[in-house]
């Protein structure tokens, strides 16, 4: 798989989960995958909805606590979607 085609699977995986995943290391992966610490909260936090008890989520939301959380946090917004 040439490098592009893998940076255009990987936006649409992103995407995918951010439509309909129920699967907690979904969202892990994704968090992973982002560099804007409030969307990786958003995030470890559906990953918490789906498994509460998961250590993975609240040690990354632990580590997280340093940056600011907004008052109302929004679903990331995914543009890579539209360019898949």
């Amino acid at each position: 798989m040439q490098k592009q085609d893998s940076l255009r699977f990987s936006r649409a995986l992103q995407c995918a989960i951010l439509e309909c995943s129920n699967l907690e290391m979904d969202w892990l992966w994704l968090a992973t995958q982002l560099s804007d610490p409030q969307e990786q909260r958003y995030c470890y936090q559906q990953a918490l909805r789906i498994n509460p008890a998961s250590e993975l989520a609240r040690t990354a939301l632990k580590q997280l606590e340093d940056t600011p959380a907004p008052a109302l946090l929004n679903t990331p917004h995914c543009d890579p979607c539209h360019s898949v």
